[in-house]
């Protein structure tokens, strides 16, 4: 297999995929046997239906081969799962960012497209945060397939966290299939992280108040600084909980705080 990869300024058109398919054709079928070519862009629908004809070729973005390293594909169908056997997917209401007119989905839309980290859903008991995760999630990964969006939806329980100790034992659980969920397969750690620092998903965290109630303030504190790897670089990270998750106003704005400075 031979990989040609360069950072070509602009997409490759059908005459330059052709040209690197006759650098390669007399090495066919002697010393390789397949050709991958590797470029920053996408290509447009002509180049593609060439690389298509081309025997033995495949052309990927590099995009998509870096997130390729890992297989997310069962993650993506659990999603759509996850949404369609919840109660709330029949008879779902959308919920409203409060004294606004506007759908915290129309909301968290326009963050999307912001620069900023991190955006905390944050209400009372029984307000639709998890049904609104889970439709968010549905919603993101039809579109993450059918190419419209360009980050990978995952969503993870905080309220796991309590049993798992940090944030790595968590993810390594939560994307592992350990508890029941989708298998990753080939997922690693430390590529999983630097792929979230480069933009390549977006991670809805649910029930920081469920794992609240099982630490005390500087366990939860400290827990939350154990994420703060979750909150840089291009990460977009969706927050939710209750404010029960808190017993003073001062441990509140200590907590919150501490992630706005990560994640501003």
């Amino acid at each position: 297999m031979a990989i040609e990869c360069k950072d070509w300024e602009k997409p490759l058109d059908s005459t330059a995929l052709a040209g690197i398919y006759q650098l390669y054709s007399p090495s066919f079928g002697k010393e390789i046997d397949y050709l991958i070519v590797i470029g920053p862009h996408d290509l447009s629908q002509r180049p593609s239906k060439t690389a298509k004809g081309l025997e033995n070729l495949e052309y990927i973005s590099f995009e998509k081969f870096v997130t390729s390293m890992m297989n997310f594909s069962y993650v993506l169908e659990d999603n759509i799962a996850s949404w369609k056997t919840h109660e709330s997917s029949k008879n779902y209401m959308a919920s409203y960012v409060f004294d606004t007119q506007t759908t915290l989905f129309d909301f968290t839309k326009l963050w999307l497209s912001s620069d900023t980290n991190v955006l905390i859903v944050y209400g009372g008991y029984g307000i639709g945060k998890t049904s609104f995760s889970l439709n968010l999630l549905n919603h993101l990964t039809a579109q993450y397939q059918r190419g419209t969006f360009a980050r990978i939806p995952i969503r993870i329980a905080l309220g796991d966290l309590f049993h798992r100790h940090d944030t790595k034992s968590l993810i390594c659980a939560a994307l592992q299939g350990n508890d029941g969920g989708a298998n990753v397969v080939n997922f690693t750690y430390n590529l999983f992280i630097q792929l979230v620092h480069q933009g390549h998903f977006l991670l809805i965290l649910d029930g920081f108040d469920e794992m609240r109630h099982a630490m005390d303030v500087q366990s939860f504190d400290d827990t939350f600084s154990d994420m703060a790897c979750l909150f840089e670089g291009k990460s977009k990270v969706v927050l939710l909980g209750r404010p029960d998750s808190f017993f003073s106003d001062d441990e509140e704005d200590r907590v919150f705080e501490s992630i706005q400075r990560v994640g501003s």
